[in-house]
């Protein structure tokens, strides 16, 4: 299978430095828009907690995509880091390439990885790559904290619940069944982790 994508190894580098350079245009821009809308919308109440959840499951999902993207890529470019080496004859004449069914094993990989916590994401990823690099792990926390806030939004109405508090720790906010906090802070929380260098 390592056969199958010499060619497209050349380029990895290139392309996980501009999807690279794409989140951190993306993150700063999404620094301006909050900024602009505050000084330009006065909200309150559940228009401002509105505005807010949707802005952290942005930033979650830009932050998400970016890691996410980059491990399949690296898989597809070195399929042997896949557990999965073998695929079904069915899914070989139904294919377009053989490239095309790496490319969905790697996707499925990464998928399963996604519905870990967010440190053991992070680390799973970054184990595919056996760079030996370590993010700090108060960061991968409370990067964590920002997307247990965001499924909170989306999966329970915004409450506070005994799965956020266990995936969070002690870095959970707020009582089970209240209405989690908000705040400009959390709003912003992800955008000075993720433009650090």
């Amino acid at each position: 299978m390592q056969l199958l994508t010499v060619a497209r190894r050349a380029g990895l580098g290139d392309r996980i430095q501009r999807r690279r350079q794409s989140l951190l245009n993306q993150l700063s821009t999404s620094r301006s828009y909050l900024n602009a809308v505050g000084a330009q919308v006065r909200l309150s109440g559940l228009e401002l907690i509105f505005h807010r959840s949707t802005f952290i499951t942005g930033l979650v999902g830009i932050a998400e995509a970016y890691i996410t993207d980059s491990t399949v890529e690296f898989l597809v470019c070195f399929p042997s880091h896949l557990s999965s080496k073998t695929f079904d004859l069915k899914a070989l004449v139904t294919a377009r390439s053989a490239l095309h069914i790496i490319r969905g094993i790697a996707e499925r990989v990464v998928n399963e990885l996604a519905y870990q916590s967010f440190p053991d994401m992070v680390s799973d990823c970054l184990n595919f790559f056996a760079t030996g690099s370590v993010i700090d792990r108060s960061l991968l926390e409370a990067v964590n904290e920002v997307k247990c806030a965001r499924d909170l939004f989306v999966h329970n109405s915004g409450r506070v619940n005994s799965t956020y508090r266990r995936k969070v720790g002690n870095l959970a906010r707020g009582d089970v069944g209240e209405i989690l906090d908000v705040s400009q802070n959390t709003s912003t929380m992800l955008l000075p982790a993720s433009t650090a260098s």
